[in-house]
């Protein structure tokens, strides 16, 4: 009774083992779980990019009072006050359209020369603040505080056209170091492209006929190099 116990306990272990080591090469050997492997480098890939292009842009709605500006004699540049903003980030300031208005940044100062347009055509700006902006040069001035009052603030998170250009030259400069950096597999190849009005950013390597390459679309907010934020098409490509 002792050793058929035993012989019959054997063949249930020996046929778990079996089953086991069946189930584990069809789970890792099927063409649905190299999809499942792909989709998740992919997802990996796609948020590697974004990390390393994106930036912080802060935009600040401010309502301006053109009137007590006009019955102080239109200053050519007042000042306005932003405390706590990063002191690494650059200003720009755009009116109601969308229209650059020279501005710069000191401490928490930034100064705006709304003169040369007229301040009886500024009663509203958008004042941004980030890393990429270009810097510009604009006098100081008296801080009024009766001259505006801040509405809104806004924390965009946004692609910078900078940054994404820059990261094409890692990778057509380094592409093996720039892989092992975003920590993909040996056998995983990847690219990228940011496509913008006027601009089409591109990062490939050759790809065989032969391979099937697995890509995804974003539509996200592009910081341009002009400073503009604009609507681009982010696609991630790994094979």
């Amino acid at each position: 009774m002792e050793k058929r116990g035993i012989s019959h306990i054997e063949m249930i272990l020996s046929f778990i083992l079996f089953a086991a080591a069946v189930g584990f090469a069809l789970y890792f050997l099927s063409p649905t779980n190299v999809g499942k492997i792909k989709d998740v480098s992919l997802d990996y890939t796609a948020r590697s990019i974004e990390k390393n292009t994106t930036i912080e842009v802060l935009v600040y709605s401010v309502v301006i009072d053109n009137n007590t500006i006009i019955d102080a004699g239109s200053p050519q540049i007042i000042a306005l006050n932003f405390s706590g903003v990063n002191p690494g980030y650059n200003s720009r300031v755009e009116n109601y359209n969308g229209t650059l208005i020279d501005s710069s940044r000191s401490g928490e100062m930034v100064y705006i020369r709304g003169g040369s347009l007229g301040w009886d055509k500024i009663d509203f700006v958008y004042v941004k603040f980030g890393e990429d902006f270009a810097t510009q040069s604009v006098s100081s001035a008296t801080h009024d505080k009766t001259y505006y009052s801040v509405s809104t603030k806004e924390t965009k998170s946004v692609i910078s056209e900078k940054r994404f250009s820059n990261l094409k030259s890692l990778y057509d400069s380094g592409y093996e170091s720039l892989k092992v950096g975003f920590n993909l597999p040996k056998r995983t190849n990847f690219g990228f492209q940011l496509a913008m009005a006027g601009n089409n950013i591109k990062a490939e390597t050759r790809v065989s006929s032969s391979q099937e390459v697995f890509a995804r679309t974003k539509r996200i907010e592009v910081l341009r190099e002009d400073g503009r934020i604009e609507f681009g098409d982010l696609k991630v490509m790994i094979w």
